[in-house]
């Protein structure tokens, strides 16, 4: 798949790991991931008891540096990495390359689906999507749970990416709500780039952890 076994340059390698997002300070696992030109590289990783899970799509190599962030959830703060090179990204062929990892997939409607954002203190927010348009958040908070209901829209941004927009309902004039910029970096698990904003007025963004509840 164009290394060189002779030259440790077109060696795909593993170059660094920490546990901390790069943007607001949450529990991820940062991977580094050295390429050489032309190959596709796919970062995978499993737990020690299901199949490989693929992390993000399959990408190009450019002779640099790649940096992967996988967030660390209760159940899969441990596990297994490796970087699979394929000829190209559709390749499943067997042998070292094909590895057959089930990839990260953002849906085309979110209609019914839950997604569950943990924040530092273990707690977090549960968006629910009741229809294509409406939905209700529930909060844990104080050791209870609030609820809002929502009008939401929602736009698939990638093979990999969404955003919801959200509005709550509201007496003032302004237009209050969240902006759920979704990266998926396995199936149903991903980083959220959180914006809250009142009108055109928006927050400074806030990095978190997403799961879809089982």
């Amino acid at each position: 798949h164009h290394s060189d076994p002779l030259d440790p340059g077109s060696q795909p390698q593993i170059m660094a790991i920490r546990t901390e997002c790069a943007v607001g300070g949450g529990l991820c696992l940062v991977v580094s991931v050295r390429t050489f030109v032309q190959g596709i590289f796919q970062l995978e990783f499993r737990d020690g008891i299901g199949g490989w899970t693929a992390l993000g799509d399959p990408f190009e190599g450019d002779g640099g540096t790649t940096v992967f962030e996988f967030p660390l959830l209760p159940g899969n703060r441990e596990g297994i990495f490796r970087i699979a090179v394929r000829e190209t990204p559709g390749e499943n062929t067997g042998g070292t390359g094909a590895t057959g990892a089930e990839p990260c997939a953002s849906p085309e409607s979110i209609e019914g689906m839950s997604f569950f954002i943990e924040d530092d203190d273990d707690e977090g927010k549960t968006y629910v999507m009741e229809t294509s348009t409406t939905g209700d958040m529930t909060e844990e908070k104080d050791g209870g749970i609030e609820f809002y209901p929502f009008d939401y829209s929602y736009e698939k941004t990638g093979p990999c990416s969404g955003t919801i927009h959200i509005t709550f309902p509201s007496d003032d004039e302004e237009v209050k709500g969240v902006v759920l910029n979704l990266t998926y970096t396995a199936q149903g698990v991903g980083l959220v780039t959180i914006l809250h904003f009142e009108g055109n007025h928006f927050e400074d963004p806030e990095t978190a952890a997403f799961h879809l509840p089982q």
